[in-house]
């Protein structure tokens, strides 16, 4: 007599690997399960530690979790890993966990970015930008749309830019081939079927008026807004049009630095552009490199206002208590005919000035502007979260003043941690990686999403008399049944 062991699904399982005794006798049991949990530790120390599975061979980073026991936003943890120094990532992919830092999917590619749940024609989707990047900030790539079954389409627009060379050279060709266009840094859903995206196009200019060559060379910052449908630009903006109203000397971002030469094979990235979204029929985009939020016209690309971390822009200047630099994540809140709110993620350090003062950590910011714009009066900071212990983010980070509950958000980027804060700023739950200062995520999110594989099944791994199963993206599994079957041998 032989056995086969089978396994059902009860009802659609979350990824944590569970593991079970295996009946003896009997057609079906219902076992009790429990998490399998198996932590790698690298003895060279080249690798920060990660979490091991019997049924996978994936290794999400293992996370450092402290909770005051206040009450939490529903939802999972997304986060996509990335290492930039000193011990490495196990795995550079997209992860969903949870709050007690289990895997509930893994999207096992390299190159993914800003995973996040977004939502088209009234369905949730799982997006995430997938390409080529580079440690200087840029990257070429396509957005990617996963729907609950996990199957997924691309949005790939044809932008025709020419390519930073340090990612690809100048006929758009790297490593990995040429992914697509848009940029790692936004891929912003709209309310009419649209998405904004970034991207950065190499571009021959003369900078002596800055101190560089007559025969000088941007990265120029471009926005587009596509129709996910057509896949067609209903809108585009490129920052070198507008020189008039940001000229390349409000750029905090020297010609010749730690990041360019102002050559065609090192441009200077004057702007950077690292976030945008819809504010009425107009465009709000954060600009690392001018320490600058602008509100851009839909009609004509022009700036209707500007709010500058530093002087305070068309706004009255800033308290010293306010004030930010190479800040990312600018979003509009609240916004009426008279008055907005800003929120935005202030890392206030970069490779040119690095603090280590209070000011100078990074943090979670909110403004109050009164509209229309008078330079009679300061936008007020409404809001300012200090990290829970101090961090100095040179690039990336991200800030939700509202997750949903009133709680807020913060990743922290290249630092790698998340906290989510209570309504008046009270740390309710940190996690950070072992070695938060060697790995960055770009941004965070805590989001609720259901999802059941409908292209894979659970994977079950027998060992030594117990079962362990997993289902890669499943969310909602209760429960497992366990069968084991006779069958005769003749």
């Amino acid at each position: 007599m032989k056995y086969d062991i089978a396994l059902k699904a009860a009802l659609a399982l979350g990824w944590t690997a569970q593991t079970f005794a295996l009946p003896t006798n009997g057609s079906e049991y219902s076992i009790p399960s429990e998490a399998y949990v198996e932590v790698g530790i690298d003895p060279t120390n080249t690798s920060a530690p990660w979490r091991i599975f019997k049924t996978a061979t994936f290794n999400p980073p293992d996370m450092r979790i402290t909770h005051n026991g206040d009450s939490l936003q529903d939802g999972y943890l997304f986060m996509t890993p990335w290492p930039q120094a000193g011990p490495d990532t196990k795995q550079s992919a997209g992860f969903i966990m949870t709050e007690d830092n289990e895997l509930v999917y893994c999207v096992p590619i390299v190159g993914v970015h800003n995973l996040r749940v977004q939502t088209l024609n009234d369905t949730p989707y799982l997006t995430y930008w997938h390409g080529t990047n580079a440690r200087i900030g840029h990257g070429y790539g396509e957005v990617v749309f996963a729907d609950d079954k996990l199957s997924n389409f691309s949005v790939n627009p044809a932008l025709d830019i020419i390519p930073n060379p340090t990612v690809y050279d100048l006929y758009g060709n790297g490593a990995n081939g040429t992914v697509g266009d848009v940029d790692i840094h936004e891929q912003q859903m709209t309310n009419r079927e649209t998405i904004l995206v970034t991207a950065y196009n190499n571009t021959p200019f003369d900078l002596s008026s800055v101190g560089g060559s007559k025969d000088g060379w941007i990265v120029d910052s471009h926005f587009y807004e596509v129709d996910i449908a057509t896949q067609e630009v209903v809108f585009s903006w490129r920052a070198s049009d507008h020189l008039d109203q940001i000229p390349f000397n409000t750029s905090r971002n020297a010609v010749v630095g730690p990041e360019s030469n102002g050559t065609a094979s090192s441009p200077w990235d004057w702007m950077h552009i690292n976030s945008i979204e819809l504010v009425g029929e107009d465009y709000l985009i954060d600009c690392r490199h001018t320490w600058s939020v602008y509100l851009i016209s839909h009609v004509d690309g022009s700036v209707i206002w500007h709010l500058d971390g530093e002087t305070g822009g068309d706004f009255g200047k800033l308290p010293l208590e306010a004030t930010f630099r190479w800040q990312h994540d600018a979003r509009a809140h609240n916004v009426t005919s008279t008055s907005l709110d800003l929120s935005l993620f202030d890392n206030h350090n970069s490779d040119q000035d690095h603090h280590s003062t209070e000011a100078g950590q990074s943090k979670a910011l909110v403004f109050h502007l009164d509209m229309p714009v008078n330079d009679s009066w300061s936008a007020t900071m409404t809001r300012r979260l200090l990290p829970p212990q101090p961090f100095y983010a040179d690039a990336m980070g991200s800030y939700i003043p509202d997750i949903g509950n009133g709680n807020q958000l913060v990743g922290w980027g290249q630092v790698a941690a998340t906290t989510e804060y209570g309504p008046d700023g009270e740390v309710r739950y940190h996690t950070a990686f072992e070695t938060p200062e060697t790995v960055f995520s770009y941004r965070a999110y805590k989001q609720v999403w259901h999802a059941t594989p409908a292209d894979w099944d659970p994977v079950l791994v027998v060992e030594n008399g117990k079962a362990y199963v997993s289902w890669n993206g499943a969310t909602d599994v209760e429960s497992w049944s366990v069968y084991r079957r006779c069958r005769l041998q003749v």
